[in-house]
């Protein structure tokens, strides 16, 4: 969960091998072959992409934040796609909904992510962690009125809680949701059993 997939830094560890990695696909895979020439709100945009990795992420929002269009965030957000640094994945429901809501938004590596953001919020590490072992099955998430379930998979609705209760609306949510089969994923055994 802490050191990701990447074998060289894997294997040794050497923080300086992920920001050279980093650096070489933000200037030579996407800026170079793109055409970006701010530079500095593209990275600033990849570190706001990993920030928000596990959580809903508003375009509207993170090009407010950044003084950018909304256009330019997409477009944004379709170079990290293309280039295998980060996943998204649709709210669950009709075109419309799926279309207009945020998408969820993964690192495609964890080692990548905790070397932007820090080593914080274990919950959002596990939900990506979990996400990145069943994105093959095209997930999506579930909410309603304020209540999120974290993934769906035809008739499969998970929730992955790590070190935090399940209780109250959300539990209600869940509970009450019509889905064939329920998972709740809390500890990394649970993970390694997942189907």
């Amino acid at each position: 969960m802490k050191t990701g997939g990447i074998p060289e830094y894997v294997l040794t560890k050497d923080i300086s091998y992920l920001d050279s990695l980093i650096d070489s696909i933000i200037y030579k895979d996407i800026a170079y072959y793109q055409g970006v020439r701010d530079i500095k709100s593209l990275k600033d945009f990849f570190r706001l992409l990993m920030e928000r990795a596990g959580k809903q992420g508003s375009l509207n929002k993170i090009s407010g934040v950044l003084g950018i269009s909304v256009e330019t965030a997409k477009r944004y957000l379709e170079y990290f796609r293309n280039s295998y640094l980060i996943y998204t994945i649709e709210r669950c429901g009709k075109l419309n909904e799926r279309l207009r809501a945020p998408k969820k938004i993964y690192a495609a590596d964890l080692g990548i992510k905790n070397y932007i953001t820090g080593f914080r919020d274990k919950g959002a590490q596990f939900e990506n962690l979990v996400f990145l072992k069943i994105k093959n099955e095209n997930p999506c998430y579930v909410y309603s009125n304020g209540n999120e379930i974290d993934f769906l998979i035809r008739e499969k609705l998970i929730e992955v809680k790590y070190g935090r209760k399940f209780e109250g609306k959300q539990k209600d949510f869940f509970e009450q949701y019509p889905a064939k089969e329920k998972v709740i994923i809390k500890d990394i055994y649970e993970y390694l059993n997942l189907k």
